[in-house]
């Protein structure tokens, strides 16, 4: 029996390396339609694969067998036996999963305050999400960036499940397979760029190829992590095949980050991590560090300088005459200081902390950044809206993000644990004088991770994390307990302390464990397994296969889109993926409203048809995320669509009654933004509410007098009431602040505001202009025929009524009544 036991956990350990490696493997996948959006199709396989290691501890620790009874523990107790090994290599198969003591409820334990600080942070981030916003949302986030609460929860637990479970000879593999995927994701990204083998790999509009991550950005930070381990794995081995494999795949992950995403926020810290490890290397001579730290400074000082003179030089020209190949061109414009000046990260930032003041304990929950966002969002700031427009649900900054949406709490927990394993790490570096010698390089492996968590974090204190990058950073933070639980510091005495200490673990632990295993007979630990095993079920279908199965469909109309299929899309929209109900019911609406407003733009007379075609999927979705000012936004435009087109008085009634609601909602919860007012005066022009009009206009310009969309729509409201002095001034203003005022919908405003007003010399200018643009549209020739006669222009008037009989023969009867209003001359 006890043969049996130990047989069914020796094959577990299939399951975690398999499983351990298959999740390193997943920043290589992205095969459209099924895993895109890049990170949801990999959240989705992690997801699965960690709920099988979790499954699969949870048996373990049910199932295990202490076999450290007393007889074991005098084993332990011979010298001969344990002297000079590690306890690992006394165990065949797996490695048990320890019962969270010992050495973890030691505060003097290396890994103790490490390992606390990652717990609590899994416990204030569930905290978080309990009191979040929008709760479903904290737990999910969104398929683009596929983070939330389980998601962080589960890197956690693959930290902590590859901290208990991997041995160290493991840990070689697993650093070995992960730049070996980093090899093949550089080596992608460079095919990309360079369009070799283009049928057969991942298509990119242009600009910085993305490889299999999703964005440059992204891929860059994935890298970054990357570089400083594969380089001190590189100085530590001796074997020159190993040596080639880390220094080649460095500098190909140095190459793609520099040349290929050329991103300025993964290019300081590469300079800042490269600063740290070339400066502080650990060696066993002072005059090699002091060279070296000359050198360095030499380097860093030259650095400075090139930046500042390729600002200072005219581009073109010097760009011109050293580098003519467009990556490098691309390098220096990226370290252009005009695109520093016009970053708008830092106008975000300070957004981002005026909502730290109103929630600085919890924050608004994991994900929620855009709700505290939109709340404090400003306008007037410069900026804002540059490059990527007005709508950020990240800060492009770890520190103001983790503020922001899980707290102040959170942020000092997640900087406590990242400095924890800094400082252990320093102590594991400076325990050896002779960290360079060729009979322990552990010293140089821990000074790389420090590197690559100063660069990571440098990286991110310009951008955020995706999951590759997620995935990397929870490795390091595995493999750093890892090296610290090692306890090198001062060999013979730790070994000596480590030993009394596992044996009175050991004790304690089998007492323990004999007394639960006493009460937890057979039936018991089959039952746990069988609930555990349907609950398994259940989440993956729930919370992964389905909503995986959605996400595909959703993908296919997307190309049907691209192909103008229109119909057929919707179809499937509405039969396929509408109607199940999974954790994407929120992003399923919010892309069929996509996909809409894409076919509105192919069919522009079927406007009105999405409209009421849309008008349902849209209000649940605001429904379902009701912090989501832009849900609010949408209902709003597809709701004043229909006031403009419904002819039965009681229903637009009613419709116009909702449409104020809308926009209540999205005013209370975005009380400064301009996309909020400007769908104010949609809705207010469309439903002749001009006093409204007037009134949300001026509250625009009173918040940023800078928007021309504020200064047109008080125009509009000006000229309704007959007031052309003003109108006139404001439709001036509009246009100063670069309002296209000479586009079709602009001037038919006009002609709606001129036609209320009664202003039918203006009415005539304004005709002119939609005949200029629409040529063979009888209607405005009818209209301005009518404009005509109002103003006793009889000649002018007979002259457009002809050329709507000429454009439209069968009107004849309409015109000849027409005509007969004119007097003969």
């Amino acid at each position: 029996m006890q043969f049996q036991k130990e047989n069914i956990l020796n094959k577990l350990c299939w399951v975690y390396s398999v499983g351990f490696f298959a999740i390193l493997a997943l920043p290589l996948l992205n095969l459209p339609p099924w895993f895109s959006p890049p990170d949801f199709g990999k959240t989705v396989i992690f997801r699965i694969i960690m709920s099988v290691l979790i499954f699969t501890s949870i048996c373990q620790i049910i199932f295990q067998e202490n076999k450290e009874k007393n007889k074991d523990v005098n084993k332990w107790k011979n010298k001969k036996r344990w002297e000079g090994k590690n306890q690992e290599e006394l165990e065949n198969g797996c490695r048990k999963i320890p019962p969270i003591g010992g050495i973890l409820r030691q505060p003097k334990s290396p890994v103790f305050w490490s390992f606390w600080f990652l717990i609590g942070l899994l416990g204030i981030y569930f905290l978080a999400t309990l009191f979040s916003q929008d709760v479903l949302f904290s737990l999910w986030g969104s398929p683009y960036r596929s983070g939330g609460f389980v998601n962080f929860a589960l890197y956690i637990i693959l930290a902590i499940l590859m901290f208990f479970i991997l041995k160290k000879s493991e840990w070689q593999k697993i650093w070995i397979f992960s730049f070996i995927i980093g090899v093949l994701v550089s080596l992608i990204a460079i095919f990309q760029q360079y369009k070799i083998f283009s049928p057969f790999l991942l298509s990119y509009e242009g600009g910085r190829a993305p490889s299999t991550i999703g964005s440059p950005i992204t891929l860059a930070i994935y890298l970054l992590i990357l570089c400083f381990p594969v380089l001190s794995f590189g100085l530590k081995t001796k074997k020159v095949a190993g040596k080639l494999f880390y220094f080649i795949s460095f500098l190909l992950f140095i190459f793609t980050a520099v040349f290929i995403t050329q991103t300025r926020a993964v290019y300081l810290g590469l300079i800042i991590g490269s600063f740290y490890f070339l400066t502080f290397f650990p060696f066993k001579k002072k005059w090699l560090a002091i060279g070296l730290k000359i050198i360095t400074t030499f380097i860093l000082i030259l650095s400075v300088y090139a930046v500042y003179y390729i600002n200072i030089t005219s581009q073109s020209k010097f760009l011109d005459t050293i580098a003519k190949n467009q990556l490098i061109k691309g390098v220096m414009t990226r370290v252009s200081f005009r695109l520093l000046a016009e970053e708008p990260r830092f106008a975000v930032w300070k957004v981002a902390f005026e909502a730290i003041k109103e929630k600085p304990i919890l924050g608004y929950g994991p994900e929620n950044f855009n709700i505290g966002f939109d709340r404090f969002y400003d306008s007037s700031l410069p900026y804002i809206s540059h490059e990527w427009g007005s709508w950020y649900d990240k800060a492009h900054n770890f520190i103001l993000d983790i503020a922001t949406t899980v707290g102040i709490p959170a942020l000092m927990i997640y900087l406590a644990l990242f400095g924890a394993l800094f400082w252990r790490l320093q102590k594991l570096k400076t325990a050896d004088k002779y960290a360079d010698s060729d009979a322990d390089k552990t010293p140089i492996i821990a000074h790389g991770l420090q590197a690559s968590f100063i660069g990571y974090f440098v990286a991110n204190f310009f951008s955020f994390d995706s999951f590759s990058s997620y995935l990397i950073s929870f490795l390091l933070i595995g493999y750093s307990l890892h090296l610290i639980s090692l306890n090198v510091v001062n060999k013979e005495k730790s070994a000596k302390e480590t030993f009394n200490n596992t044996l009175n673990r050991a004790e304690s632990s089998v007492l323990n464990q004999r007394n639960y295993q006493h009460h937890l007979n057979v039936n018991k630990k089959k039952f746990i397994i069988v609930a555990l095993l349907f609950l398994f079920i259940w989440f993956n279908w729930q919370y992964n296969i389905k909503p995986f199965n959605i996400n595909t469909k959703i993908n296919i109309s997307k190309y049907l889109i691209g192909e103008k299929k229109c119909e057929s899309a919707f179809s499937r929209m509405e039969k396929n993926v509408l109607p199940k109900k999974s954790i994407l019911n929120f992003y399923s609406r919010a892309k069929y409203i996509d996909f809409m407003t894409t076919c509105e733009s192919y069919y522009p007379d079927k406007t009105a048809d999405y409209a009421k075609r849309g008008i349902g999927a849209i209000k649940e979705g605001a429904t379902i995320r009701p912090a989501f000012v832009r849900g609010w936004l949408f209902l709003s435009g597809f709701n004043t669509v229909l006031i403009d087109i419904e002819r039965d008085i009681d229903k637009k009634v009613e419709l116009i009654k909702a449409g104020e609601n809308y926009l209540k909602k999205a005013e209370l919860l975005a009380p400064k933004r301009q996309e909020v007012f400007i769908e104010w005066f949609k809705y207010a022009f469309t439903s002749d509410r001009f006093d409204l009009l007037k009134e949300k206009a001026q509250k625009c310009i009173d918040t940023n007098p800078d928007t021309g969309d504020c200064y047109w729509y008080r125009a509009l409201a000006e000229l309704t009431v007959r007031n052309l002095e003003q109108g006139e001034k404001y439709l001036t203003l509009a246009e100063m602040r670069r309002y296209d005022s000479g586009s079709f919908i602009s001037i038919s405003q006009l002609e709606k505001a001129h036609s209320i007003a009664g202003s039918y010399q203006e009415l005539v200018v304004v005709y002119q202009k939609l005949i200029a643009l629409k040529p063979e549209e009888p209607q405005y020739h009818a209209s301005l025929a009518f404009t005509y006669r109002e103003l006793g222009k009889f000649k002018e008037a007979r002259s457009e009524a002809m050329k709507v009989l000429e454009l439209q023969p069968e009107a004849k009867d309409m015109v000849q009544e027409f005509l007969k209003t004119l007097p003969l001359r």
